[in-house]
């Protein structure tokens, strides 16, 4: 195993973090809704591990992106939902970074590993 694939696989690590981060996370805010909040849950298309469909889907990211988390009146969803809104940024640049690390380390490794 070459330096360049360690690299490869530290950026893999270290960008999937967040994103895992980001993913329980969600999940707990989503129960959270569901318990307190059956109506919002509902209206946000019932967000579940079980039923993820991928950021695309991701109503409920969408709806504290938005900020449209302040117009309700529940202290635990104004304290968390700031917190889960920048681990989204960070989880998206997590993810972005790791892989353009690979790509550039695989690139890297094509060129001068020889």
């Amino acid at each position: 195993m070459s330096v360049f694939d360690l690299i490869a696989i530290g950026a893999l690590l270290v960008g999937m973090i967040p994103v895992g981060a980001y993913g329980v996370s969600s999940h707990l805010m989503a129960r959270y809704i569901r318990a307190k909040h059956p109506i919002l849950w509902k209206s946000l298309g019932e967000p579940d591990l079980n039923t993820a469909q991928g950021p695309r889907a991701d109503r409920l990211g969408d709806w504290i992106a938005k900020g449209k988390y302040r117009k309700m009146d529940d202290p635990q969803l104004l304290r968390w939902c700031p917190i889960l809104r920048q681990l989204r940024r960070i989880a998206m640049i997590g993810f972005i970074g790791g892989f353009l690390t690979v790509v550039c380390t695989l690139i890297a490794r094509h060129f001068f590993a020889g």
